[in-house]
């Protein structure tokens, strides 16, 4: 009788318990819809208050880690269990307005957020992984993050010999570097420069980051057979002063670009080079040969960004701007006729000298990125090891 009344009083406990338990909790845990949402707002309001560039969604075996990359580092910011992986995963697809089933390719799109009354683009991938779908979000700023000519970080000389090149009726000016080094920016700031009621102004981007007033803005779509050079054959059409081409990728969109300069047009572009000499090798692998380069390029603008030392928040451009001199009579200078190689090899070494005499190319100031660099560290703005990691240890 004893044993039965212990049981039923133990079972009675346990069930009460339980259910109280169970009770508590469905009154403290959120709605699941309601707490991914207010989870995410609170993901790209932290993220947009801490000036994130990118927003990096990991799978993993246990669910997800978040990560975002500030100041070009990243930082962990929390890690989701599988079902939070999962239901924000799909909360971003609702957002970009994408199929909620997995994908099986690469997928981009993108939405608009509002952050302390500004709206702002969100361009999201989703890349199928081993453990699940990886979500990377760029966090566009637009216009909120624009800076003049004259504030980007250029010296005074760098400044004002770019200026001249931007008078010039027709040429080519190109921005060169990394990912994520700040090319837009500095294009965007050319293109500031030159608004003018006189002149017509198309750009070709992808995507458009920054609306300017007086312009024509096109955004390209290669998934529709939509790309630069397509876009370039219409401007041409369009009765052009200045052109923008967001980046040259391939051979046909170079093709297209110098052809708009021996057209009459100044063309700004971008490419992804490692710095301003490099870039001419780029060029003549998607075949523009170096009597074309030096006839039609102006100036070739190569930059970086550092971090500031001492922690603080922020970084600082550098730049090297490469003068291509048409004043001078010989066709091609001897490192120029050079074997592909032999010219590599070549500007390198003097690169690393810091030297760039030729009769036809010069630095701005006989500066480039490494000397850039030397005068931050030596104002105390940047450490030595912060230019090692971007540039790395050559000088």
């Amino acid at each position: 009788i004893l044993y039965l009344i212990i049981f039923s009083f133990s079972f009675s406990f346990s069930f009460s318990f339980s259910f109280m338990e169970s009770l508590s909790m469905s009154n403290t845990t959120p709605n699941p819809i309601e707490s991914i949402a207010a989870f995410m707002d609170e993901l790209l309001n932290y993220s947009f208050a801490e000036q994130a560039s990118d927003i990096h969604i990991e799978p993993n075996a246990d669910g997800c880690l978040i990560r975002l990359r500030i100041d070009d580092k990243l930082i962990q910011y929390k890690a989701l269990n599988k079902s939070e992986a999962n239901r924000i995963t799909l909360r971003f697809k609702a957002l970009a307005k994408l199929n909620t089933s997995p994908v099986t390719k690469p997928t981009d799109s993108r939405f608009q957020y509002s952050h302390n009354n500004k709206r702002y683009d969100i361009r999201l991938n989703i890349t199928p992984c081993w453990f699940g779908e990886r979500l990377a979000l760029r966090l566009q700023r637009g216009n909120h993050n624009f800076k003049s000519l004259d504030k980007l970080g250029l010296t005074t000389n760098q400044i004002n010999a770019l200026k001249t090149k931007l008078q010039q009726p027709q040429g080519m000016i190109l921005v060169v570097g990394p990912t994520g080094c700040g090319k837009s920016t500095t294009l965007y700031a050319l293109i500031n420069h030159l608004i003018n009621p006189n002149i017509n102004i198309l750009t070709a981007e992808d995507p458009v980051e920054m609306i300017f007033a007086g312009i024509s803005q096109c955004n390209i779509q290669p998934e529709a057979g939509f790309d630069f050079a397509d876009a370039l054959i219409g401007f041409l059409r369009q009765d052009p002063n200045v052109i923008m081409i967001g980046e040259i990728r391939d051979a046909k969109t170079a093709k297209m670009a110098f052809q708009a300069v021996q057209t009459g047009h100044l063309v700004l572009s971008s490419l992804h080079t490692e710095n301003s000499l490099s870039s001419i090798q780029r060029l003549n692998s998607l075949g523009i040969d170096n009597l074309t380069i030096k006839q039609h390029v102006s100036m070739i603008i190569s930059q970086r960004l550092l971090r500031k030392s001492n922690n603080n928040r922020g970084r600082l451009a550098i730049y090297e701007c490469l003068n291509i001199n048409k004043s001078k009579k010989e066709v091609l200078t001897k490192s120029l006729t050079k074997s592909f190689d032999q010219e590599h090899k070549y500007n390198q070494h003097k690169y690393n000298q810091h030297q760039c005499n030729h009769s036809h190319i010069s630095w701005i100031e006989n500066l480039n990125l490494h000397a850039a660099a030397k005068n931050l560290v030596n104002l105390g703005l940047v450490d030595q090891q912060e230019v090692y990691r971007v540039l790395g240890g050559e000088e």
